[in-house]
């Protein structure tokens, strides 16, 4: 049985990700999109995502790829007109946003499916695997990207409600959150933010369990440049 997709967002990971995975599989079928700009090939696109689920009732699933700010709305509309929903990272702008979709998608009885991608490559699996009972002595974390790779030209990932560096950084996290069992939070911060943007552009983390126990670090950078 071929499952009938319906994609919200046709930005730079929508067109370089999820439109070639659901072209390659046997299992889904993309049958429309919503977004305010962007193609999917011969794919109807809609300007609007209620427009698309009412002219598309056979979608059984809603893949969202919009800016955080945006993905609560859609979820909910999603969820309450009975389909399943995948939500890229981060899945919403606050914590109280996320618990609000998940609760509608309990009540609905419908799946919920918010991607952490990293964490399941092989060797994040490996890594875990070999940690197990060992006493983690400290832990650095260097992940730097340059943003003009995966978002050239978009302006909403240094706007309020962005998130920045923490975009892309939040790949990071989810593997720290597959290695640590249980997994240590946020002791202090310093980001770096530049003049002409709301959201920082870089971040020194320290994390930890509150009794110090072991350093654990991390550097976040989406203005890297590689070396020549």
């Amino acid at each position: 049985m071929v499952l009938a997709i319906g994609l919200v967002g046709l930005g730079q990971i929508a067109q370089k990700q999820h439109l070639p995975a659901i072209a390659a599989s046997l299992d889904f079928k993309l049958v429309a999109a919503a977004s305010h700009d962007g193609v999917a090939g011969e794919t109807a696109v809609y300007r609007d995502h209620r427009a698309m689920l009412a002219a598309h009732p056979e979608i059984v699933a809603v893949v969202i790829c919009t800016p955080p700010k945006a993905r609560r709305e859609v979820a909910i509309d999603a969820l309450m007109a009975g389909k399943h929903v995948m939500l890229e990272k981060p899945p919403a702008v606050t914590l109280g946003e996320f618990a609000h979709i998940a609760a509608v998608a309990s009540r609905q009885q419908r799946v919920l499916h918010a991607t952490w991608h990293s964490q399941y490559n092989a060797a994040v699996m490996r890594m875990r695997d070999l940690l197990v009972g060992q006493e983690i002595a400290a832990m650095h974390m260097d992940w730097k990207e340059n943003f003009l790779d995966f978002h050239p030209g978009q302006r909403w990932v240094w706007e309020p409600g962005g998130f920045g560096v923490f975009d892309m950084a939040i790949n990071g996290l989810s593997v720290m959150s597959a290695i640590f069992d249980p997994v240590p939070f946020v002791l202090a911060a310093e980001l770096r933010v530049p003049d002409n943007v709301a959201m920082p552009v870089a971040a020194e983390v320290q994390f930890g369990f509150g009794d110090d126990t072991a350093p654990l670090t991390a550097s976040f950078d989406w203005d890297w440049v590689a070396p020549p």
